[in-house]
């Protein structure tokens, strides 16, 4: 029944979406969103430095889904760090949603209830979902952390200290990108 469930989400959640292949995640967002946009939200610095003009245009030709690929890199190496949990071999996925109730929603059809998240990872399809309204590296680099803990433990910490690690890495990252 869960297995029904979750097929059919994903099938009916892959209409009209983008997808792009990083090293760590295959990312799936709304054909209506920007990809530069995007990583302009995340950007926490990469040998491609994400610019936002008015008109925004790509500086050099570089593939704005290429940027975003590699801003979420980054940011999966800088959680590992924080956390200091390396995952060379990690692959799962992120899906963006475009607004906050296409996430609520969402949430509803995997758990059954309501949720005010702003994301969440469900391990079990090792996927983070996000908002469109909330892709910035503390909420993502947060969700991150809870797919680094659950792939690197072999008997997962007990939920509370699963919330402590993701809440410290999203301490640690609000500080360092406020300075």
């Amino acid at each position: 029944m869960l297995f029904a469930l979750l097929t059919l989400l994903s099938v009916s959640y892959a209409q009209n979406l983008r997808r792009i292949d990083s090293h760590y995640f295959t990312v799936y967002y709304p054909s209506s969103l920007d990809p530069l946009d995007l990583a302009y939200n995340i950007n926490v610095g990469s040998p491609i430095v994400v610019y936002k003009s008015e008109s925004m245009e790509i500086v050099m030709g570089a593939d704005p889904e290429e940027i975003l690929a590699d801003q979420i890199d980054v940011l999966f190496n800088e959680v590992s760090d924080i956390l200091d949990m390396h995952l060379y071999s990690y692959h799962g996925e992120i899906k963006i949603c475009e607004t906050k109730e296409e996430l609520h929603s969402t949430f509803k059809d995997i758990f059954g209830e309501n949720t005010i998240a702003e994301s969440f990872y469900f391990h079990p399809q090792n996927t983070i979902y996000i908002s469109a309204q909330d892709f910035n590296p503390e909420v993502l680099g947060h969700e991150m952390a809870h797919a680094i803990i659950s792939h690197y433990f072999v008997v997962l910490p007990p939920p509370k200290m699963q919330e402590v690690l993701a809440g410290f890495v999203e301490y640690q990252l609000r500080k360092r990108l406020q300075k």
